[in-house]
């Protein structure tokens, strides 16, 4: 092979290295925007859900009873506290946790709160539950408000939410099962 022949080939080797280089590094740019892209749209899935705090203003919302009738809850009563025990059919925290709300509603019923469970299920399966269970206070399903879980922000169950009478001002929240002390603290906020 001549020096003519080699050195076109040398030549040649170098620009398709040099045209590869280029690719690659162009395929990697893009990579890395995909992969920041990627990671975005994670995050928005996965982050955190913002949870229910004191000071947050919640608007009523409607629930279907027992009967199968709906009726909306409301926070009007200036002078009236509501207390919101949110569960779900079939979790066992919940299930743990119905008799701390059944001892707090007990404790709580003489004076001037509203008690509420709000079952995340549908009516039918809320109904089976409450025929199991034989909750004392009153339930109703959330399930034909589908801007409920929304707008009380709820991202897991169970949680015990109390609200300020008169303009639906959060009070409270305890998301998760009750210890002792928070079943106190509960109790002591509702004049238990």
């Amino acid at each position: 092979m001549s020096d003519t022949d080699r050195r076109k080939k040398t030549d040649w080797v170098q620009l398709a290295s040099f045209v590869l280089i280029i690719l690659l590094g162009v395929e990697d740019g893009m990579l890395i925007v995909q992969n920041r892209r990627l990671k975005e749209e994670l995050n928005d899935i996965f982050s955190p859900a913002e949870l229910l705090k004191p000071g947050d203003r919640v608007d009523g919302f409607k629930v279907q009873t027992m009967n199968g009738d709906t009726m909306q809850i409301s926070y009007s009563d200036s002078t009236r506290k509501s207390l919101i025990f949110v569960f779900s059919v079939g979790c066992p925290p919940c299930e743990r946790n119905l008799a701390n709300w059944q001892s707090i509603f007990e404790e709580s019923k003489s004076n001037n709160v509203s008690v509420l469970g709000v079952c995340l299920d549908d009516l039918e399966k809320m109904k089976a539950w409450a025929n199991a269970k034989k909750p004392v206070f009153f339930i109703a399903s959330s399930a034909g408000d589908t801007s409920f879980g929304r707008k009380y922000k709820i991202s897991g169950v169970p949680k015990t939410i109390l609200i300020k009478g008169g303009g639906g001002i959060v009070e409270k929240v305890w998301n998760g099962e009750l210890s002792n002390d928070q079943k106190r603290e509960v109790e002591t906020l509702t004049g238990g």
